[in-house]
């Protein structure tokens, strides 16, 4: 873990680090009107600097980048030409050549490195800029208002952004209660020492916990080349554009969309027993599934076949017991 001013801020507040993530010992209220404020450690930045950036995504990713402005955010993934995402985004713009996507931390060395083949043929740079800028998560009723706070201007709607000192904030939901900001680490730093008396500071697996109930679950290091779009709901999400055009794997992915049936989708689930990304779910013997993402409280995303989704026979290969499986809060469509 880098020692950057965030990084250091973040010590001083009491925070431990354990893998990719930063915890803190105290759990979150059970109050629903309590405003809570997460580190994303977990996640970092792939940053895109010259003119031919949006063309370049345009036609690498699930996502349409002529959607992406200085006021919109896309998500997006990366697939293989055979389909399966070996990543997924969040992408914004920070300036008329800048792009930023954040993306699972476990990803980007991979990621930039089957990339950087493609990106040598169009006037654009990828790096690894998630030294240079760092997240955080802020969630609660009041967040808008406490974004106020530091924020000139705030966003109006889902995915929509706005610029601030030393980056942008992201807004994650519907409600305008979940945000994201975006920062250079000083700026990060500052932030969270002026929101941190005002919303409690809670570990990072927390944002998965969010994230896992909303049915927006990333690719991690775990799930990669795992998974076509449809098996994490990313046509039901937005994470797919249908009508953009070709970009690497599209044909696989439009073929199951608009000739097929995903025979696999992203469920919610409860456990007794620990989980982790990548663990198979067994249906008996037969493996049925994928663990997607582990949040806190044993909860988890689990990839399955639609078949197995109602039995009560499943657990984990590492013999955690499914206890209760729901569809994601969007729901299915009639298939």
């Amino acid at each position: 873990m880098s020692t950057s001013p965030f990084i250091a801020q973040l010590t001083a507040d009491g925070a431990r680090f354990e893998g990719e993530h930063c915890l803190f010992d105290t759990a979150p209220a059970s109050e629903s009107d309590t405003n809570l404020l997460v580190p994303l450690t977990p996640y970092g930045f792939v940053e895109a600097t010259g003119p031919d950036g949006q063309t370049f995504f345009q036609g690498q990713t699930t996502a349409d980048f002529r959607q992406v402005s200085a006021t919109q955010a896309r998500p997006g993934s990366y697939c293989t030409p055979k389909g399966r995402m070996l990543a997924s985004f969040s992408a914004a713009r920070l300036d008329e050549d800048t792009l930023l996507l954040q993306m699972r931390k476990d990803l980007i060395e991979d990621t930039l490195t089957v990339l950087a083949k493609y990106a040598v043929f169009s006037k654009v740079k990828l790096s690894d800029a998630s030294e240079s800028y760092t997240g955080i998560g802020l969630v609660g009723p009041d967040a808008k208002a406490l974004l106020s706070s530091v924020c000139e201007t705030t966003p109006d709607g889902p995915l929509k952004t706005c610029a601030l000192p030393g980056g942008i904030v992201v807004q994650c939901d519907e409600a305008g209660q979940r945000y994201e900001l975006w920062l250079k680490p000083e700026q990060a730093a500052e932030v969270w020492q002026a929101l941190s008396s005002k919303a409690q500071a809670v570990s990072s697996t927390h944002w998965d916990g969010l994230r896992i109930a909303a049915g927006d679950v990333p690719v991690v290091a775990a799930t990669r080349d795992e998974f076509l779009p449809q098996f994490l709901n990313y046509d039901l999400t937005g994470a797919v554009n249908f009508k953009k055009g070709c970009y690497t794997g599209q044909e696989v992915v439009a073929r199951l969309h608009f000739k097929g049936v995903p025979k696999r989708r992203l469920y919610l689930a409860r456990l007794e027993g620990p989980a982790k990304a990548g663990e198979e779910v067994l249906d008996g013997e037969k493996t049925v599934g994928m663990v997607a993402l582990s949040g806190p409280d044993q909860q988890v995303a689990l990839v399955l076949a639609t078949a197995s989704a109602d039995s009560a026979n499943l657990q984990l290969k590492g013999g955690a017991r499914v206890v209760e499986v729901t569809p994601p809060p969007y729901g299915f469509p009639a298939e």
